[in-house]
C-alpha cells in the first residue's frame, strides 16, 4: 500500500543506571517511521537516572527512515545518547529530536553518507531550564558523490542553563557535488 512500517521503541529505564542498545538495519528499499522514546519506570519516578544509550542504524540502498526521538528527562538525570548511522546509496535518514535539559545530557549523532545520493536531515529542539545542561553534537561524513546533509538546532534556554549545538561536516576526496547546510 506504499505506507511506511511504523515502529515505537520505548526505552524504559528499570534501574538508576541503564545502558540500553538499539540496532536497526533497514533492508534496501524499506520505508520506516520510528517513534523512539526514553522514559523511566514508575518505580524510579523520583530517582536520578544515569543512562548510556547506544544506537546503531544502517539504511540499505534506497531505504527511508523517519526517526522521531523524545528524551523525557528530570532535573538530576545524567544522559549520554550516542548514535551511529550509515546511509547507503539513494537512502534517506530524517531525524527530529526533542529534549529538555538535565544535570548532564549529551545527544551525539555520527552519520556516514556512504553511497551516491545518500541524504540526511537532522533537527533538534532543545528546551533548557535554569541550572540544566544539554549538548547536541551532529557529525556528518560525505563519503560519496551527490550526498546531501541538513542540520538544524533550535535551542531555548532560561536562567543559567547551558545549551550547546555543534555540527561538523566532512567531505571526502572524490565526494563531488556534496551539499552541506
Amino acid at each position: 500500500d506504499g505506507q511506511p512500517v511504523r515502529l515505537h521503541v520505548q526505552h524504559l529505564a528499570q534501574r538508576a543506571v541503564d545502558a540500553p542498545l538499539l540496532v536497526l538495519d533497514l533492508a534496501p528499499g524499506a520505508r520506516c517511521l520510528l517513534l523512539h522514546t526514553a522514559q523511566r519506570a514508575a518505580s524510579l519516578a523520583q530517582a536520578r537516572i544515569t543512562q548510556n544509550l547506544h544506537m546503531h542504524i544502517r539504511l540499505g540502498a534506497g531505504a527511508q527512515l523517519q526517526h522521531l526521538r523524545i528524551a523525557d528527562v528530570q532535573t538530576d538525570d545524567q544522559l549520554a545518547h550516542v548514535q551511529r548511522v550509515e546511509v547507503a546509496e539513494n537512502a534517506q535518514y530524517h531525524q527530529a529530536l526533542c529534549t529538555s535539559g538535565c544535570a548532564y545530557q549529551l545527544q551525539r549523532s555520527d552519520v556516514q553518507l556512504q553511497g551516491p545520493g545518500a541524504r540526511v536531515r537532522h533537527a533538534g529542539l532543545l528546551l533548557n531550564g535554569n541550572q540544566r545542561q544539554v549538548d547536541q553534537q551532529v557529525s556528518v561524513r560525505h563519503n560519496a558523490p551527490d550526498t546531501d546533509s541538513h542540520v538544524q538546532v533550535l535551542a531555548l534556554g532560561s536562567g543559567k542553563s547551558r545549551t550547546v549545538g555543534n555540527s561538523f561536516a566532512y567531505i571526502a576526496p572524490g565526494a563531488r557535488e556534496a551539499n552541506v547546510h
